[in-house]
């Protein structure tokens, strides 16, 4: 393997978790001032809980049916992000312990690969799945036909 190709398959997974917050939003959490960690972490829980799911189980329920699959779907490829990340750690496991047996970093190398491969098939799904939900939810109702009395 070359000297730049290895270099690359190291350099994806640390520019991934470098870009995650950006991509995540993670970082435009601000605490308001005097607010002590500890709180300030229970009022951002509440507000996203509020934010995903309404103060009420009326709320809940008055969902329509495409928020209801985009909420599923969003689960559904948050676990396989979680498989992505499992595959990645054991892969990079095996090939720190592969003592120089070429069998193992060969296997180690694909399923990395593999894993890389799967994770912007993932991305493309959540980026298509997004479109069309924000799509379907913007898509207005056909005008209710005028009767004419006869």
């Amino acid at each position: 393997m070359t000297h730049k190709a290895c270099k690359f398959i190291w350099l994806l997974p640390l520019v991934i978790v470098l870009i995650w917050p950006l991509i995540t939003s993670a970082t435009d959490f601000l605490c308001p001032p005097g607010t002590s960690i500890s709180k300030c972490q229970e009022l951002k829980l509440q507000e996203v809980y509020n934010n995903s799911y309404g103060t009420t189980a009326e709320a809940v329920t008055a969902l329509t049916v495409s928020e209801k699959i985009g909420i599923i779907i969003s689960y559904m490829l948050a676990f396989l992000g979680v498989i992505f990340l499992v595959l990645v750690i054991y892969s990079g496991f095996q090939w720190l312990t592969a003592g120089g047996n070429e069998d193992k970093v060969k296997q180690a190398r694909s399923r990395i690969t593999n894993a890389v491969f799967g994770l912007i098939i993932i991305l493309a799904a959540f980026a298509i799945t997004n479109f069309i939900v924000g799509k379907i939810q913007n898509i207005d109702p056909p005008p209710a036909a005028e009767q004419t009395p006869e």
